[in-house]
């Protein structure tokens, strides 16, 4: 037996997710960023039956959080989310931390003499800009 229904997601209520939405957005305007994002849920049931008897119910619920964020300038963004079928486990104040860290992380990143750029980011950490083919790839080795 499959149990995909979680009270805490079928139950949420507008508050709930007003209550989450209003935490990430005063972390982000503390910040002086500008955010967007969205919470969406959902709970329901599946039922099949058919004439040999056979019968099967599955009641699911799902949610999913995101945020994004950007300097006033737009210079610089970041975000970050979270899915689950379980509420309690969507973590609003990572996921802002997150976003906002992502967001000052990449502040200032830019092309390089009108080429394209890469900046390779692990762990909050971004190495040097790179232009060439060859030395993207020996950075992406590096973090495998």
């Amino acid at each position: 037996d499959v149990n995909g229904y979680y009270p805490s997601t079928g139950e949420l209520t507008t508050e709930d997710r007003a209550q989450s939405a209003a935490l990430v957005l005063a972390r982000a305007e503390a910040a002086g960023t500008v955010a967007a994002g969205f919470i969406d849920m959902f709970a329901g049931s599946e039922a099949l039956a058919n004439s040999k008897g056979l019968f099967a119910y599955h009641a699911s619920t799902g949610v999913a959080s995101t945020l994004t964020v950007r300097t006033k300038d737009g210079s610089s963004s970041g975000w970050a989310g979270a899915e689950g079928a379980d509420w309690n486990t969507i973590e609003s104040e990572r996921i802002a931390e997150d976003a906002l860290r992502k967001c000052e992380t990449w502040r200032g990143k830019t092309a390089l003499g009108g080429k394209a750029t890469a900046y390779v980011c692990h762990n909050f950490t971004c190495s040097q800009p790179v232009t060439k083919w060859s030395d993207l790839e020996t950075l992406l080795e590096a973090i495998t």
